[in-house]
C-alpha cells in the first residue's frame, strides 16, 4: 500500500497500527495525535492512506468525527502524494483503500467524493492539486449540478488558474453529459 514512500515511514507506521492494531480507540489514540503533531510528508501519505480503511468501519460517532476532520485537512495539504492519496487513480484501483466501497457504490463513497474530493478542487494554495483532482475526480459519483457549475465558473474565469484548469472541468461536464444521456 505504501510503495512509494521513504522506508522509515513505512516501518513506523506499519509498526504502530501493528501494535495497536486490535485497539478500539486506534482512530483516537493513535492516528489523530500522530496527525496533529504534523509529521513528515511522507507520514502523513500514510496516515491519510490509513485513515480511509477507517471510514466505513467506524462504529464510533466520535471517530467518524475525527476521520472526517483528518480527511478535510488533507484535502488541503500542501503535500501532492497527501492530495494523490485522495484519489484512486495513482494507486490502482485494487489498491486503494476505497475501491470496495467505490464498487459497491455506497453512499458513503458518494459522501467522500462530495466532502473531500470537492475540496481539493478549491485547493487554497496547490494550482497542482487542483489540476490532479480535476483530471481524476470520481465524477460519477458527484453532485452533477455543483461539479457543472463549478467547472462552467472556471471556464468563464480569466486568470492563470483557469486557464490551466478550464478545459479539464470542460472535459468533466462533457463526460457528465454522456452519462447522463445513457
Amino acid at each position: 500500500m505504501f510503495v512509494y514512500l521513504g522506508i522509515t515511514a513505512n516501518k513506523e507506521i506499519i509498526r504502530l497500527l501493528n501494535q495497536y492494531a486490535s485497539e478500539s480507540n486506534l482512530v483516537k489514540d493513535l492516528i489523530k495525535p500522530l496527525w496533529d503533531s504534523h509529521p513528515h510528508q511522507d507520514v502523513r501519505v500514510c496516515l491519510t492512506l490509513t485513515i480511509l480503511n477507517f471510514i466505513s468501519k467506524s462504529n464510533s460517532n466520535d471517530d467518524r468525527i475525527l476521520i472526517w476532520k483528518i480527511l478535510e485537512e488533507a484535502a488541503d495539504d500542501e503535500y501532492l502524494p497527501v492530495i494523490q492519496s485522495l484519489f484512486s487513480a495513482d494507486r490502482g484501483q485494487s489498491r486503494w483503500p476505497l475501491t470496495q466501497l467505490k464498487n459497491s457504490s455506497d453512499p458513503l463513497f458518494i459522501t467522500f467524493v462530495n466532502r473531500i474530493q470537492f475540496k481539493v478542487l478549491d485547493h487554497p494554495k496547490s494550482l497542482q492539486a487542483r489540476s490532479l483532482a480535476w483530471s481524476t475526480i470520481d465524477y460519477e459519483y458527484a453532485d452533477t449540478n455543483k461539479l457543472i457549475e463549478k467547472a462552467q465558473q472556471l471556464c468563464i474565469q480569466f486568470d492563470k488558474d483557469a486557464n490551466t484548469l478550464w478545459e479539464t472541468a470542460f472535459q468533466k461536464i462533457i463526460s457528465l453529459y454522456k452519462i447522463n444521456k445513457m
